[in-house]
């Protein structure tokens, strides 16, 4: 008897086993992305070493190279297994690649310049909603918010913003909004998207610009593209943008993938480039600390008060304290009322920052806020 309940557990315990491992196998298979095999042609001035590269940049992680399952076979043609999605994107890469970035529509040129258009506003604890709405009627701005995603990320539509912005673009009015409720924005399509701050940063576009240079000059000009727009954010430096020179029946191009905001700043940049003439100038060396500037704050949290200034002198600024512990001492929320007329910028950085008893230093392209020990250890590594 004894046999035959320890016979029958046995095999009750084996059919579970099966039975769980059979779902397991099941649903790992039900998970696992469909792949298609699919034909590609890019123009035949394009190295095979390029279309390579150039498929790799193409959501990188799908990719067998980067512990994906997409593959590349490169021989007559080049032929690709990835999903239907992925292929979705490399069909848009070598639309790009043979007609270049598609037209700007009238509504999206219309939407840009009204981000440039200059405005002054104030708001004191206004609900962010109502500053969005504000925005919308005001200027004809269409934006989006999606509530339910950035709920998730803490998002709280009725956040109170306050702000005075003289003579700034809307571009930094959106940044300040947005920097209260710890949300970003860009611009896909023809709306402005309200989104969380690290969708803003990591959302990625792919774009074209044509370079009037050949493949023995690419090497400074990506040298002085990574130095001079958004270090931090190349592959170059440790970031996630990336940028590659390619050939086609429409000569050299620099083919970039990049967060919106970035791109705005390389199209600036390479406009004024030329490597026949000096370098452009970083837009924090020293000189324009004497450049006469004016704020006026009231009662705006310190950390919309940096934001502000880092949009305003285009210039990264840093918080140092040290050790770890005094950072929850830092007064990013502490209230700020502040004005200033016509005064250089370094004078303006002294005085706003006394109010908190904080100090700053200029050093490697960054402005760096700190307290006054660690300001003190500053001044004597610099004697």
């Amino acid at each position: 008897m004894n046999r035959y309940r320890f016979f029958m557990f046995f095999l009750l315990i084996s059919v579970c086993l099966v039975s769980v491992g059979w779902a397991w196998e099941n649903e790992e298979m039900e998970d696992a992305p469909v792949l298609e095999e699919r034909t590609y042609l890019f123009p035949s001035g394009m190295l095979l070493e390029e279309i390579e590269q150039v498929l790799l940049m193409v959501n990188p992680e799908t990719w067998e190279d980067f512990g994906g399952d997409g593959k590349i076979r490169i021989g007559l043609s080049i032929t690709v297994l990835q999903t239907a999605d992925v292929h979705r994107n490399i069909q848009h890469v070598q639309n790009l690649i043979q007609s270049g970035n598609p037209p700007e529509t009238k509504a999206r040129a219309k939407l840009e310049k009204m981000l440039d258009s200059v405005v002054t506003l104030r708001y004191t604890n206004v609900a962010f909603r109502t500053v969005i709405d504000d925005l919308r009627k005001h200027f004809r701005l269409p934006i989006s918010v999606d509530n339910e995603k950035l709920e998730e990320y803490g998002f709280d539509e009725d956040t109170p913003v306050t702000l005075s912005v003289d003579s700034a673009p809307l571009r930094d009015v959106l940044d300040i909004c947005c920097a209260h409720c710890w949300a970003g924005w860009c611009v896909k399509g023809e709306t402005i998207q309200i989104v969380d701050s690290l969708d803003s940063e990591e959302t990625m576009e792919l774009r074209m610009y044509h370079l009037p240079y050949d493949r023995n000059e690419i090497d400074s000009v990506f040298e002085a593209i990574q130095t001079h727009v958004a270090p931090e954010s190349w592959v170059a430096n440790a970031g996630v943008g990336d940028c590659m020179y390619i050939t086609n029946a429409r000569g050299g191009n620099l083919l970039v993938v990049q967060t919106y905001h970035i791109h705005r700043e390389l199209e600036r940049f390479l406009a004024d480039f030329s490597l026949e003439n000096e370098m452009p100038p970083a837009p924090n060396t020293p000189d324009w600390l004497e450049r006469p500037i004016s704020v006026k704050y009231h009662n705006l949290a310190f950390t919309d008060v940096l934001a502000d200034l880092r949009k305003r002198l285009d210039t990264p600024i840093s918080c140092v304290w040290f050790p770890y512990e005094a950072q929850e001492k830092c007064p990013f929320d502490e209230k700020i009322s502040f004005s200033a007329k016509n005064v250089p910028i370094h004078t303006l950085l002294t005085q706003l920052l006394e109010l908190l008893g904080l100090y700053w230093h200029y050093e490697d392209g960054t402005l760096k806020v700190m307290t006054e020990d660690e300001h003190s250890q500053e001044s004597e590594s610099l004697d």
